[in-house]
């Protein structure tokens, strides 16, 4: 996650990754840190959000990993409108995401409404529904 770390401090976790054989990757900002109250901010140094996160491990491993990022079918708790947050998942996706997990979600319905929506969107890689 973003939360809690610069880039450099991402680079070395990527670098055991790759060595311990892990080639996926789950892109998240993450949650607020505790120390936060609820809000979350970024490190010095560090990234603003998911799509930072992706953008900087696609530089700098190419295509070494599959990286996954979140959906929120359901919304988020940071999010503006369903509008604004399927703007910021196909930013997360142009940056280099290969698919998409979803937050945990229960109806059919909503995973095949928010998978009409990323396609409208243009967002055309995998969306796989958490359950």
């Amino acid at each position: 996650t973003c939360t809690g770390i610069t880039r450099e401090t991402a680079d070395d976790l990527l670098a055991e990754a790759a060595q311990a054989g892990i080639r996926s990757i789950l892109a998240l900002r993450g949650d607020p840190a505790p120390s936060a109250n609820g809000k979350w901010q970024s490190t010095v140094n560090g990234f603003q959000n998911a799509g930072e996160l992706v953008k900087h491990i696609r530089s700098k491993h190419g295509a070494f990993f599959s990286i996954a990022v979140a959906g929120h079918p359901l919304g988020h708790a940071a999010s503006t409108s369903p509008a604004d947050e399927l703007k910021y998942l196909k930013a997360k996706v142009d940056a280099g995401a290969d698919y998409i997990i979803t937050q945990m979600l229960f109806k059919a319905s909503e995973y095949k409404q928010y998978v009409q929506a990323c396609r409208a969107e243009g967002i055309t890689c995998p969306i796989v529904p958490g359950i």
